[in-house]
């Protein structure tokens, strides 16, 4: 019967705290791309709000909604052709812009038991951070079926970065699900496992999207019909599927909200380096990827039985090795345990994974930078170890490892 806990009554309330409480038992309504997005919090079409250090559960549809407005046409755009009208608003009377909307932080929460999503947000995420989050037992309560069931389910996730999470044990589709106009988004240094869906889902992005120091523990790890990603120092130990589609989808200029163009979603465009990979990965898909979309690979460690690409240089092949890769929960956290050869460093000269290595995403045009356009480097491990940068070591952690190491929660940066 409380449709939310925390939502203001009408959009552009900006720079909102919310801090350190327990928040919990809304009867939320679903949360459409196309519809106003309210969440057990709602950080309801505005810019700048932190929400941190609480406990959100037991939301009946979103646990936190970073998203769109309400307007007459809500529950009437329910189709490919309704969310490009749905922008078109958003962009015209919605103002949607980095000035105007976005820019929250969320982090440090402990988000469970939501119905539909943990976190949801149709373009109001844009220019976010998501950061430092346990987020789990979402899109698992058997409420719904369907679309839009994720841990964490952003559309026009413009420059968003996604780092340091733990996402588990999440049901619907995804652990993280990117949905259109995913560019310029880090993922980078989460711990995913026991997901009922894939760890990670982007459906027909365009890119850049970074991915790097993950550890995809879930028996599917990966899942896209996008291009202009790249994959650095990445532990995969599920399934990755890619495909090509033909739905012509935008993209945008560069750290703007301003659509450039649409285009549709070949397959290839994508960039795997110096990532360690265990058996159940296959990246010969990528082999008909078109002609005009030609992926870069090099440095990566495919282990007992996993399959390299045509796209492949400088690679490892241990098909006899098995890091045995495991997730431990003790007393006091999560514990990876994990194999590795010391050899692998040698083996081959890997580089840093850098602005200037990966070139620019394709279609929008636009190089893998940090979200206010300046370089960056993978140039530090899932703990934030510093690299050799001589030769990096394949893999999310700067050396070997041959036991256990704490991997949640994470220690400050």
């Amino acid at each position: 019967m409380r449709p939310t806990v925390f939502t203001p009554e009408r959009t552009n309330i900006n720079y909102i705290t919310v801090r350190g409480f327990d928040l919990r038992n809304a009867a939320t309504n679903w949360a459409a791309p196309t519809v106003g997005q309210i969440g057990l919090v709602s950080a309801y079409w505005n810019k700048g709000w932190i929400i941190e250090d609480n406990e959100i559960s037991y939301s009946r549809c979103s646990g936190i909604a970073l998203g769109k407005y309400s307007d007459e046409w809500d529950g009437l755009r329910g189709t490919t052709e309704g969310y490009f009208k749905t922008i078109e608003d958003a962009l015209g009377k919605g103002a949607w812009s980095k000035e105007n909307i976005g820019g929250h932080i969320v982090r440090n929460n402990h988000i469970h038991h939501c119905g539909q999503t943990g976190i949801v947000g149709s373009m109001g995420c844009a220019f976010s951070r998501i950061e430092g989050n346990d987020i789990h037992d979402c899109a698992t309560l058997g409420i719904w079926s369907g679309a839009e069931m994720a841990g964490v389910k952003f559309h026009g996730a413009i420059d968003v970065v996604i780092a340091d999470n733990h996402i588990h044990h999440n049901g619907g589709t995804a652990g993280i699900w990117l949905d259109w106009m995913a560019q310029g988004v880090r993922v980078t240094g989460n711990l995913f496992h026991d997901n009922q869906g894939q760890d990670l889902n982007g459906e027909v992005n365009h890119g850049p999207i970074l991915v790097a120091n993950n550890l995809f523990m879930s028996k599917i790890a990966y899942r896209a019909d996008s291009q202009g990603v790249a994959f650095a120092h990445n532990l995969v130990a599920g399934t990755v599927s890619v495909n090509a589609d033909g739905r012509r989808t935008p993209y945008m200029k560069a750290h703007s909200t301003e659509r450039a163009d649409w285009h549709p979603c070949p397959l290839g465009d994508d960039r795997w380096h110096n990532n360690l990979l265990g058996g159940s990965v296959d990246l010969s898909i990528y082999d008909k990827a078109a002609a005009d979309f030609p992926c870069t690979m090099s440095g990566n460690v495919f282990t007992n039985g996993a399959r390299r690409s045509r796209f492949d240089t400088g690679f490892v092949l241990a098909e006899n090795f098995d890091c045995k890769p495991r997730i431990v929960k003790k007393s006091d956290g999560w514990y990876l345990s994990l194999t590795t050869d010391p050899a692998w460093g040698a083996s081959a000269k890997r580089q840093l994974v850098t602005t200037a290595t990966l070139g620019k995403a394709k279609i929008p045009q636009q190089e893998f930078t940090q979200p206010d356009g300046a370089a960056m480097a993978v140039d530090r491990d899932f703990h934030g170890t510093k690299r050799n940068a001589s030769n990096v070591f394949p893999g999310p952690f700067a050396l070997p490892l041959n036991g256990e190491v704490k991997v949640w929660p994470k220690p400050a940066l």
